[in-house]
């Protein structure tokens, strides 16, 4: 787990930086809230999103700090 917590943080500047290129309406840098709280923020009234949790494995090091620490899935996300 050492190196889970270890490991440095992914820079997206150059995803984001063509993303606007692309003309991207909204960027959110999700942290705090996760994307169950941030990406409603960045829709217009009326649309909304799905999010499919099997679309992508969870990393290790979640599924150990939400049984380790007794987290729920909501306050995961």
């Amino acid at each position: 787990m050492a190196d889970a917590f270890l490991a440095p943080t992914r820079i997206y500047v150059k995803a984001a930086l063509k993303a606007v290129e692309a003309g991207a309406a909204a960027l959110a840098h999700i942290t705090g809230g996760g994307l169950t709280e941030n990406l409603p923020r960045v829709f217009p009234e009326g649309l909304g999103a799905e999010i499919d949790l099997s679309a992508w494995q969870l990393p290790e090091v979640f599924a150990w700090m939400a049984a380790t620490g007794g987290i729920a899935e909501a306050e995961m996300l």
